[in-house]
């Protein structure tokens, strides 16, 4: 007789959703108290679900709040980064334009050494003539 009623409590255990055993197995008094109880429990069920609720809620905000500062940091760096870059490039250009000039001013002061050179100089840009010279000028000229 008791290996019945331990099947039954099995059976009516696995198809019963809580590990709770049914009521009926309970004497009168317990049986009311439970019933009573019910009540309460649901309630506090209802509470802890809304808590539950609550906590993910909370959890989905902060997460989203620390994606959008995280994200806003990366745009923002990511920003000043390609903004530092195209300064780079234009004072590297910059730079290779004062080379080249620097680079032809060291030219032009190397070949101011040289004599027939700053002779050559003086005479097409500035129109200075030897004694007894007599300069002609035809048309329009770039050097003027």
């Amino acid at each position: 007789m008791s290996d019945g009623t331990v099947r039954k409590f099995k059976t009516d255990q696995s198809t019963q959703s809580s590990r709770r055993p049914p009521l009926y197995l309970l004497d009168d008094q317990s049986e009311k108290k439970i019933r009573a109880a019910s009540g309460a429990n649901k309630a506090r069920e209802r509470h802890y679900k809304r808590q539950i609720a609550h906590r993910r809620i909370t959890i989905a905000v902060i997460g989203l709040v620390l994606f959008f500062i995280f994200s806003f940091n990366l745009v923002n760096s990511t920003m000043r980064f390609f903004s530092a870059n195209a300064q780079l490039t234009t004072v590297n250009d910059h730079l290779a334009k004062v080379k080249k000039d620097n680079h032809d001013l060291h030219q032009n002061l190397n070949n101011l050494k040289d004599p027939d050179y700053l002779t050559k100089v003086l005479r097409e840009k500035y129109q200075y003539s030897k004694n007894n010279e007599i300069i002609f000028k035809f048309g329009n000229s770039d050097n003027q």
